[in-house]
């Protein structure tokens, strides 16, 4: 989904020389590594997050430099949905949000491939 970010930001880039002429070496340079870096930022992103579903708990870890660890047992569990924007129905991609039976506990499974699919699986095994 960030692809369609970075290519309209691209494009924005690309009408601002067009309107404006000739862009200083310096200032491409500069356009071209804050894009590597949102670029890096995503990806590493991505590679650090895992989530897991066992037969005891449901899991997810992500973070670059800090982590973020949550774990609900699956007995626990009190409903299990999915959200996809326009965009994500498009690209079959979308959130599924696992609820426990605490007021606090609440696991994101964030930008999972399809989330329908999945949705399905998870509600299978937890809720029975």
């Amino acid at each position: 989904p960030y692809f369609f970010i970075i290519l309209g930001i691209a494009l924005l880039v690309a009408i601002i020389i067009l309107i404006l002429g000739p862009i200083p070496p310096v200032v491409t340079l500069a356009i071209a590594l804050v894009g590597f870096f949102a670029i890096t930022v995503v990806f590493l992103a991505w590679l650090t997050s895992e989530y897991a579903l066992t037969t005891q708990k449901v899991h997810v870890r992500r973070g670059i430099i800090t982590r973020y660890h949550e774990d609900i047992e699956v007995t626990r569990v009190s409903s299990v949905e999915f959200h996809q924007g326009i965009l994500g129905r498009i690209l079959n991609y979308g959130d599924i949000v696992i609820d426990g039976d605490s007021p606090n506990s609440r696991i994101i499974f964030r930008q999972i491939a399809a989330p329908t699919t999945r949705h399905g699986q998870i509600e299978h095994e937890t809720l029975g």
